[in-house]
């Protein structure tokens, strides 16, 4: 079981309210929506949704679950951007040289809009 996967399928699940609209946003059947779940919650030993033909409600443990599963997904997809980034950056560079000439265009495109704003 790929638990990242299982963990991206739970919370779409639970953010469109149901297998069929994640599925259809995930490009993948129901049932497919489902069997994740269930792995991820045999892997976990805890029920996350109680679900009935018409709807699905979080648990306790299903809500922690959720906020902290969220938060990772969203670490997961900014160090992805941040090393497409450096990807760009120079062979010759290293890794925190890259990482400092991103902060600063960054910083400098932030100032850039105040100054802006200002004048």
């Amino acid at each position: 079981m790929d638990r990242l996967f299982s963990m991206t399928v739970f919370v779409k699940a639970v953010e469109l309210g149901s297998f069929s609209a994640a599925a259809d946003a995930l490009q993948m059947s129901p049932q497919l929506v489902g069997k994740n779940v269930r792995m991820l919650e045999q892997h976990l030993g805890v029920r996350l949704l109680n679900r009935t033909t018409r709807s699905q409600h979080l648990t306790e443990i299903g809500a922690t679950f959720y906020d902290r599963a969220r938060n990772i997904l969203a670490e997961m997809e900014m160090a992805e951007g941040l090393a497409a980034q450096t990807t760009n950056c120079s062979q010759r560079k290293t890794a925190d040289q890259c990482l400092r000439d991103i902060w600063y265009s960054r910083t400098d495109a932030q100032n850039c809009r105040i100054h802006a704003v200002i004048s």
